[in-house]
């Protein structure tokens, strides 16, 4: 399975990364195809704390949302 690169338009923050894995989730057991924009999604809440990235995180919800509905 390929993803698609998703493009984040930059909102001064990161995009919270726990909602961007619940994103890519629900878009899979909905059987919708990925999503080339998370700008939707809302900023982190952590401060200063680093993160991973959204993008990858989508993914990984997207992928495993694929593999539990197969």
């Amino acid at each position: 399975m390929s993803f698609q690169k998703l493009k984040i338009i930059e909102t001064g923050d990161d995009i919270s990364v726990p909602l961007a894995y619940e994103e890519g989730l629900k878009d899979a057991l909905q059987g919708n195809s990925p999503q080339s924009d998370l700008s939707h999604l809302p900023d982190s809440q952590a401060g200063a704390v680093r993160h991973k990235s959204a993008i990858d995180a989508y993914n990984l919800g997207y992928k495993f949302g694929r593999e539990i509905s197969s």
